[in-house]
């Protein structure tokens, strides 16, 4: 009642945008009293000055500030501005950083820069706050509350030039290579089979390669021009005859590495072949010869005898490779005998064509064959042919076998069958001759790798290779449940059950098509959502997606901060700070865009927080107690 008759006085308390005051607008105040208002700056924004009555008055550490004994009327201003922070952008010579120079960046904002190579070079490396990112293209600051330096450098890109013969070997690399300035540079000659190194030039010069048919070019500094040639291996075979008859072609003939050349032998007149030498061995009175896969020089002769009176000469002739023919080669027998040969077929091989002076005759049941009542020189020339079978190889949907369909196999050789699985399928089952052999296969049900299967030294017909496959099972993404969004002083804390199979969750907010943050924890602050925002998450899993949880709105917190007492020291800090809270029992640390920093469960009531690896910047601290609920603090990371 006293009071109510003391004169009162107006205290008006303005504040432009960027904070707020408390309490606010116009206050009455009687007289002899005192009036304390506090000042709260928004996030990403300061206090520029506090004027009373026109005075520009200090803050207590509490942002406080109290009129005592007010005797008159008082008018309070305050100002916020917007925080700012400096990005320098540098780059050295061979391209451009854009923006470059220093960019002022309003706190909270982001500010993104694109890195540009010159022609003929490369970015070599992007370092942010001296840590390197890698040669990106582009980089971009997020939720800026700290300053930052960027910078870009590059190196030249010089061009190797290798031109290597058409045929004959090839370089290793090949083609247009390109190497940074100052680096060595190697290349590998290798020749083909039947051919050698003809050349090798570096800028045009001749070079020597070394025991690898190498050559390096060191400390590289202009443009390099390659150029490699090689030269087909040829032989020399010598052919020569005896009086008697001739040997064709005669003399010396060039061969190429890996080819044949046949030759011709023909007695004259009244001579037969005597014998055949070659490489100063003898393969008998043969009338042709054929030297196959020449890897060397060779000779070949012949020498040739007269026939003997009453005799009659009987040449055998029969394919190099696939059998033999008894007696084989120039035979001679008295006038009106009869002759007979045997043919004997290899392992593998079959008797092709028997033919007696140009015709074709049929062999009894021992392959023998006998020419009757011999009045004139007889020719008998045996062809041998390859026995090959044949292995039916098919495959079901989801994959492949190489080769597929009726596949010739040579008579002992072995056939190898590659199985090879579509994406997303396994091989089931691996059938031949009607028998599963899937435990002899080594390494299947790996998606891309495929496997094989081999028939070993075939030696029959009626092989069948048969392969299944099955789609690889996939992991349930199961969705999101227990999903709960809280309106704290930060932002909005959203948070979930995790679940079975996730690798990551995507967060959507109201009707934004895009989410607004990909997470691998169960938790997520929107530093910018509101009262009211609707949310819903996606899981993530290795195969694909989940359907969308339930929707959940951002709904006020209902818990009384006041009546929760915490101490955050030293507070900024630049390594470890200490928190002091009653009943504590979780700790969660996010950074300014959200993300889960570090979260600690605890009993204590005092702990140690190490921040010594944390990005500068301010750092969101929610302390979760027993029996009082939830506070958020923040701590500035120095």
């Amino acid at each position: 009642t006293i009071e109510s008759n003391l004169p009162r006085y107006n205290v008006t308390v303005n504040a432009n945008n960027g904070g707020s005051v408390t309490p606010s607008g116009e206050q009455t105040v009687y007289e002899g009293n005192d009036f304390t208002f506090t000042v709260a700056p928004n996030d990403c924004y300061g206090i520029a000055s506090v004027t009373v009555d026109g005075n520009n008055v200090s803050l207590n550490a509490n942002n406080s500030y109290t009129i005592s004994n007010v005797t008159a009327n008082h008018t309070v201003n305050v100002t916020f501005n917007q925080i700012t922070y400096t990005i320098a952008a540098s780059a050295e010579n061979g391209g451009t950083i854009t923006p470059s120079g220093n960019t002022t960046v309003n706190c909270g904002e982001n500010q993104s820069y694109t890195i540009a190579a010159n022609n003929g070079y490369r970015i070599l490396d992007v370092v942010v706050d001296g840590q390197s990112v890698g040669a990106v293209e582009s980089y971009s600051f997020d939720n800026v509350t700290a300053n930052h330096n960027i910078s870009a450098t590059f190196i030249a890109v010089l061009n190797i030039d290798i031109n290597a013969d058409a045929e004959g070997g090839s370089v290793t690399p090949n083609g247009t290579q390109t190497l940074d300035e100052g680096g060595s540079f190697t290349f590998t000659v290798t020749p083909d089979n039947c051919y050698e190194i003809g050349s090798v030039t570096v800028n045009g010069v001749a070079v020597t390669l070394d025991a690898n048919n190498s050559y390096t070019i060191n400390n590289v500094t202009a443009d390099q021009d390659i150029n490699v040639t090689f030269t087909p291996i040829t032989y020399t075979i010598t052919a020569s005859a005896s009086n008697g008859g001739t040997i064709t072609p005669a003399g010396n003939t060039t061969v190429n590495c890996g080819g044949s050349q046949t030759y011709s032998i023909d007695p004259a007149e009244g001579y037969m072949i005597a014998d055949v030498l070659v490489d100063g061995q003898s393969v008998g009175s043969q009338s042709s010869y054929t030297f196959s896969d020449v890897y060397g020089n060779h000779t070949i002769s012949a020498t040739f005898e007269p026939v003997p009176a009453g005799q009659v000469v009987v040449v055998v002739n029969a394919d190099a490779e696939g059998g033999s023919v008894t007696p084989n080669g120039t035979q001679t027998i008295t006038e009106g005998d009869d002759f007979t040969f045997t043919v004997t077929p290899d392992a593998c091989y079959e008797i092709g064509t028997v033919t007696v002076n140009g015709t074709a005759v049929t062999l009894d049941a021992n392959n023998s064959y006998t020419i009757e009542n011999v009045t004139e020189e007889q020719n008998v020339n045996v062809t041998f042919n390859q026995v090959t079978y044949t292995i039916a190889a098919s495959a079901g949907n989801g994959g492949t076998i190489s080769p597929a369909g009726d596949v010739t196999v040579n008579c002992g050789a072995d056939a190898v069958f590659t199985i090879t699985p579509d994406e997303g399928y396994e091989i089931a089952d691996v059938i031949v001759d009607e028998q599963s052999a899937i435990d002899d296969i080594a390494s299947y049900a790996v998606v891309g790798s495929g496997a094989s299967y081999t028939f070993s030294s075939v030696s029959e017909n009626g092989h069948s290779i048969y392969v299944t496959f099955s789609l690889i099972p996939v992991e349930t993404c199961y969705t999101v449940e227990n999903l709960e969004v809280s309106v704290e002083p930060y932002g909005n804390l959203i948070s979930w059950d995790a679940v079975e199979n996730a690798v990551s969750y995507n967060i959507f907010r109201n009707d934004e098509t895009s989410a607004l943050a990909n997470v691998p924890s169960t938790t997520y602050v929107d530093m910018n959502g509101n009262a009211g925002d609707r949310y819903y998450v996606v899981t993530v899993c290795q195969f694909g997606e989940s359907e969308a949880s339930e929707i959940a709105e951002a709904l006020p917190s209902s818990i009384d901060e006041n009546s929760i007492s915490v101490e955050l020291y030293p507070n900024p800090t630049d390594g470890k700070f200490m928190i002091e809270c009653n009943e504590m029992t979780t700790v969660e640390i996010f950074n300014m865009v959200g993300q889960l920093v570090e979260k600690i469960e605890t009993s204590a009531n005092a702990m140690t927080i190490d921040a010594s690896a944390w990005t500068p910047g301010v750092y969101n601290v929610r302390i979760t107690t027993e029996t009082s609920g939830t506070i958020v603090k923040q701590i500035i990371k120095q």
